[in-house]
Parts: structure tokens; sequence; C-alpha cells
């Protein structure tokens, strides 16, 4: 069976199906499902580290608002909107900031910027915002 190199998939960030993935479609662009993401990112910001709302808002706005490193669609924005995130953690949330560095910059470079940044090398525009949308729209 032959598969194509342009195949698209997402996943809800569970560790084993992310792996399982990179091992079955080793060249598959692999995205992280945006509501999950986000609902795993503000679970910890509140919960684990219990940082309160409107802090959490500022952290959530620079992910995932206008402007964000979800819509960044050139490494220099992608790079330039994550030092400032990083910059921001380390000023207010100590706490988050080994979550950040350990986990979620990782995933963010890996299945956001990395899949985005091959959509754009084919002059399509793609996030995982956009494709969360298009595809799940009627689910939420």
């Amino acid at each position: 069976m032959q598969i194509s190199e342009n195949i698209e998939l997402g996943s809800d960030d569970e560790k084993a199906l992310t792996k399982a993935i990179e091992h079955v479609f080793p060249s598959a662009r692999q995205y992280l499902c945006t509501k999950h993401l986000k609902d795993n990112i503000k679970f910890y910001l509140q919960n684990k580290v219990e940082i309160d709302k409107v802090e959490s808002d500022k952290v959530m706005r620079s992910l995932f608002g206008s402007k964000s490193i979800m819509e960044a669609n050139t490494t220099i924005k992608f790079e330039n909107r994550l030092d400032k995130l990083e910059q921001l953690i380390k000023e207010k949330f100590d706490s988050f900031e080994q979550y950040y560095v350990n986990n979620l910059k990782p995933r963010l470079q890996k299945f956001v910027f990395k899949p985005n940044s091959r959509s754009n090398e084919k002059n399509t525009r793609s996030t995982t915002h956009s494709i969360h949308q298009q595809y799940f729209k009627n689910f939420y």
C-alpha cells in the first residue's frame, strides 16, 4: 500500500497516539487539536500552578488570540511571538515556566510551527486553528 506524502493528521496531544502516528506515517504533517491544546493549557494554568483567570487569559491570548503564536506564518513571527510569551512567563509565572520549557514550547515547535512552515513552503496558509475550524466546526 502506498501512502501519499501529503497526509495531514490531527490529534488531541495524547503522547502514545502522537508517537504511533510518527511511527506509522513518518512524513505526515501532524497537528494538535486547538480545542484540546487550549483546554489542556487552561487547566494546567488554573489548577496546577494556580494562576488567576486574568493572568491566565494573558497567556491564552499570546497563544491563541489575534497576532498570536498560532497565527504566525513565518519563522521570524513564530520565534518572536514565542520569545514574547517566554519573557512574560519568566517575569510573572515562575511556577508555569518549567511546564512551558519542558512540555509546551517543544510541542508548539513540533506540532504547530513545523507543520505550518511545511504548508507555507507550498504557498498555502494552514494553522491548527484554521484546520480545526474547517474540519470540526460542526461538532462544537
